[in-house]
């Protein structure tokens, strides 16, 4: 694989990547869970099965209600609200990005 700008290349994820993707969303979410009082939904995933499922038209996501920070992010990238709403002891502010 060619290193892109900066170095670094995005592929699809494979199976053998489940650990190393578990891993980098635990580094990603830990510093919230004193913020939510738990560990935030993605840290609760089944990448294997998120993996599974590649290749849609769009990129949806969910983030925290709290996390505001994200939610600037994901705006200025694309990224539209859709929904909000409480799931699994959540409040979760629901977003996707239509892709080409």
């Amino acid at each position: 694989m060619t290193p892109g700008a900066g170095g670094i290349s995005i592929r699809q994820a494979v199976l053998d990547d489940v650990e190393a993707v578990a891993a980098c969303v635990g580094d990603a979410y830990r510093h919230y869970i004193e913020r939510i009082g738990k560990p935030p939904g993605p840290m609760l995933e089944d990448y294997a099965e998120v993996i599974r499922q590649q290749g849609f038209a769009a990129i949806y996501l969910y983030t925290h209600e709290k996390m505001t920070e994200n939610q600037v992010l994901y705006t200025k990238i694309g990224y539209v609200e859709y929904d909000r709403r409480v799931e699994k002891g959540y409040s979760r502010v629901y977003m996707r990005k239509r892709l080409a």
